[in-house]
């Protein structure tokens, strides 16, 4: 099953194309915080705190899209099996 991962803007998707269906998985990554322009240290510590929580966020959310692109090729897979038992 071909798929593709995509980032535009603040969206992802993912897309599943099968013999019969296209899957569309879409999320929506959070934006980065900007950085200061400061030299306040405690500042540019809560910037990078903020940065590396929503850069896990983003990742988590593309490891969702990845687990359901799985899940759905299983599931695919096993409606063909069950289609070729049928038969």
């Amino acid at each position: 099953m071909p798929h593709h991962i995509a980032t535009y803007a603040q969206f992802s998707f993912c897309l599943v194309v099968t013999d019969k269906w296209i899957f569309v998985i879409l999320f929506v990554q959070v934006e980065m915080p900007k950085k200061p322009d400061t030299a306040d240290e405690q500042e540019i510590r809560n910037w990078r705190r903020e940065l590396f929580k929503r850069k896990r966020i983003n990742s988590e959310r593309h490891s969702q899209c990845c687990d359901i692109e799985l899940k759905l090729s299983v599931c695919y897979l096993d409606l063909i099996s069950a289609i070729a038992l049928l038969q």
